[in-house]
């Protein structure tokens, strides 16, 4: 009988200790923020109205300019293009790349350049932009 009442005391203290166990008072803690789901869909929201009115000005700034300052902003396009094209080289020299791969990644960034010219609209939106 001794037995089982010291038992259950050594029990009823370890349950009673594990009770003021820190992780329940950081748990607590933790609880303070809480960020409901339609209030970050709506925040993003909010983010991506402001950055498509920024674009939409932007764009209407650049349909604003005259055909040479467009070609200056093109001709920088296709310095960057260029560049982009020493640096896939240089991989492919280094064997980091594989020259068909690079081949294939130079067409498309050439396709790419080629599309924003031709279409006439903002550089960095490009065709997909619409």
């Amino acid at each position: 009988m001794l037995k089982a009442k010291l038992c259950s005391i050594a029990i009823a203290g370890i349950i009673g200790l594990s009770g003021m166990s820190p992780l329940h008072i950081y748990a607590a803690d933790a609880g303070n923020v809480s960020v409901t789901l339609s209030e970050s869909n709506s925040n993003h929201r909010n983010k991506k109205a402001a950055f498509d009115k920024k674009l939409k000005e932007a764009s209407e700034k650049w349909n604003a300019l005259n055909e040479e300052q467009k070609a200056g902003v093109y001709a920088l396009l296709e310095e960057e293009l260029q560049i982009k094209n020493r640096l896939v080289d240089k991989l492919v020299e280094l064997e980091i790349m594989d020259s068909k791969d690079a081949k294939n990644f130079k067409a498309r960034m050439s396709d790419s350049y080629n599309k924003v010219k031709e279409s006439g609209e903002f550089p960095l939106i490009g065709p997909k932009g619409k």
